[in-house]
């Protein structure tokens, strides 16, 4: 309820302008005052949402009113209570999140991605990995000197796949000599992909790092997208590379199979009986769709290879087995309007994630005139070949040291704060070096970075401040309209009563029909429905009804609560509108009633008992401003109106 309202109040809040060039005031309560370049501003934006526009002089009422809420609010002490204080501080720092992420470095990224997956790279790649998730300074030297001495070989005319399947250390190289295949945008992880997208064809990258070590990529051929397809296999499994016997056993059994299938046999049921994958097997033998780059090659590239639908290979050998495919769909590319919700969402889990951020702390690098020292962590990396960085005896020392570690808009950070920083994280009960303090230290400067300029967005940013200043007196105006009008008026049942019974001659029953309705398929069905409920009452007509058990597609019994004018053919065969314009449900061209009519009169309160307490919460919602305007004596300026541009102010 507390979100509908806010939203609600997006469209009538009126934001307090700090800051702003003072013009005529529009306002004045309890010494302060708004002008109206806020009121103009706030009224020209919300009539625009407005199905019906208010003049100038209508909405100052409404801005009186509003702010008079306000105040009372803050006078009442509501903003500074911990819950309000709790969720302000939550969507003031949700607000302040589009405003530290550059969109339009996050729209390049999302066009950068479905280009890429129009396109397919072949390639393979040599891999010397770093012996942890946070490898240590001389960790990562060692493996840069080995990736550089693999690259001297290649450079020196070894071939890259005998180099792949003797020295890299991806494990699969030693059976495909590094070559990964067909692979698309998504399927490696960003850097690699980048690497392999921007190398020409015939060409060996440079070395490129990812949190898996360094690697050499060299591209085959490039090509655009196959798209997915959606197969169905049978397959005849032997164990990972094996030999002889039974590899032959595989081969004799799955050629028996291709053979019935040449006969007719249904591939579907040979599927379900004799595939050694029973996962795909339970399903006929279909598999998820996939793209070359999600399958191994053995086996994607004769499934692509089929040209239509309903085709199916010869039996193909895999690293697994024996395989016959059949192809049962194949799907391109959507458009990018189609995908750029799915890209959005794959991003977000992906390190391309952070473009929009990382363009923002450059454009603050360079506007703030930032500075980083990273050899002054050095000290710190000293002290941690002794003390873990668990223990408090690093941090006594460490407290001591205040050597800059980056400097910024006259900022000065030093290796006490950065020590701080280090302090206030969570980390494992091992951690006894500074394998990862070159990295911490560049968290630790983007995230100052970051939190001075959320800081100064207020001052900045009129869009922002504008915003916090509606979620700000959105949540009081909530908050106090929740305890002297919504909840008062709820637990006020005599007043309740009271403010019924003067106003009860304002709700007025119509004539009304009350019933079921049976709607019936054809004549039949007709004819003994009418037989059944003929001067009968309704709840003997339904029991009699119900006895015959028809299918709902013979006949559906409808429960009717009407008033006239809001049911077609009650108005017609109860209230005798001659011109009702009557339909039936689909599939049912004839309807008989039974029920009752009731003259017109006046509700009781019990009947309509919400709408009385909607109008209720209305009037306490009078007293209340009454009150505010008694207390604090607004004071409205009317003729300031006549300033306003673009209206034609009275």
């Amino acid at each position: 309820m507390r979100r509908l309202f806010l939203v609600f109040l997006t469209a009538m809040t009126c934001l307090s302008m700090m800051g702003q060039q003072k013009s005529t005031v529009v306002l004045e309560i309890d010494k302060q005052k708004f002008f109206l370049d806020e009121f103009e501003f706030v009224y020209h934006k919300n009539n625009q949402l407005s199905q019906s526009p208010l003049t100038p002089h209508e909405y100052l009422d409404l801005f009186t009113n509003y702010k008079l809420k306000v105040i009372e609010a803050e006078r009442l002490g509501y903003d500074k209570r911990e819950g309000f204080v709790k969720e302000f501080s939550y969507y003031r720092d949700e607000l302040a999140k589009p405003y530290l992420t550059d969109k339009r470095a996050e729209d390049l990224v999302i066009e950068e991605a479905y280009e890429r997956l129009k396109l397919e790279v072949d390639a393979s790649h040599v891999l010397v990995r770093f012996p942890s998730q946070t490898p240590s300074p001389e960790d990562t030297l060692k493996a840069w000197q080995r990736i550089h001495e693999l690259k001297a070989m290649i450079d020196q005319g070894k071939s890259f796949s005998d180099v792949a399947s003797a020295h890299s250390e991806d494990p699969s190289a030693r059976q495909n000599k590094g070559h990964l295949g067909y692979f698309s945008g998504f399927q490696m992880v960003y850097p690699f992909e980048t690497a392999a997208y921007q190398t020409p064809v015939g060409q060996m990258s440079g070395v490129v790092r990812t949190a898996f070590g360094y690697h050499l990529i060299l591209v085959h051929d490039k090509r655009p997208t196959r798209g997915e397809i959606l197969v169905s296999h049978i397959m005849k499994m032997y164990p990972y590379n094996a030999e002889g016997a039974q590899e032959q056993k595989a081969k004799a059994s799955i050629d028996s199979i291709y053979a019935l299938i040449q006969q007719g046999a249904d591939f579907e049921q040979l599927a379900r009986e004799l595939s050694d994958d029973r996962q795909s097997a339970e399903n006929d033998g279909q598999m998820p769709w996939f793209s070359p780059g999600r399958m191994i090659p053995e086996f994607a590239t004769p499934a692509f290879e089929l040209k239509a639908n309903g085709d199916i290979s010869q039996p193909i050998k895999t690293p697994y087995g024996w395989h016959i495919i059949k192809r049962i769909d194949h799907r391109g590319i959507e458009s990018f309007e189609n995908m750029r919700d799915e890209i959005s969402k794959r991003i977000a889990s992906d390190e391309r994630a952070f473009a929009g951020q990382q363009a923002v702390l450059r454009r603050l690098k360079e506007t703030l005139q930032f500075q980083s020292y990273p050899n002054a962590i050095e000290p710190l990396k000293s002290v941690l070949k002794t003390d873990s960085i668990n223990d408090s005896i690093f941090y006594s020392r460490v407290m001591l040291m205040n050597d800059p570690v980056c400097v910024f808009a006259k900022q000065r950070l030093t290796q006490t704060d950065f020590a701080k920083y280090l302090q206030s994280k969570s980390w494992p009960v091992s951690a006894k070096n500074g394998a990862d303090l070159d990295e911490q230290l560049e968290q630790f400067c983007h995230a100052q970075l970051l939190d001075y300029e959320k800081a100064n967005l207020y001052n900045n940013r009129p869009d922002y401040r504008f915003l916090v200043s509606e979620y700000h007196d959105g949540l009081l105006i909530f908050e106090i309209s929740q305890a002297e009008i919504w909840n008062k008026a709820a637990a006020d049942t005599a007043g309740l009563e009271a403010f019924f019974n003067l106003r009860r001659a304002s709700y007025p029953k119509p004539v009304s029909w009350e019933g079921s309705l049976y709607y019936c398929a054809n004549d039949s069905v007709y004819d003994v429905v009418k037989n059944l409920i003929a001067n009968k009452s309704r709840s003997e007509a339904d029991s009699l009804v119900k006895a015959m058990a028809l299918p709902v597609s013979q006949l559906k019994v409808e429960s009717v609560k009407a008033i006239k004018g809001n049911k077609p053919l009650i108005d017609k065969e109860v209230f005798g509108v001659a011109d009702a314009h009557v339909t039936y449900p689909k599939g049912y061209d004839r309807a008989l009633l039974s029920g009752k009519s009731y003259p017109e009169g006046l509700y009781e309160l019990s009947e309509i008992r919400g709408q009385v307490l909607s109008d209720y919460q209305v009037e306490v919602e009078k007293q209340w401003i009454a009150s505010l305007k008694e207390r604090y004596r607004p004071k409205v300026n009317y003729k300031a109106l006549r300033k306003m541009k673009g209206t034609d102010a009275k």
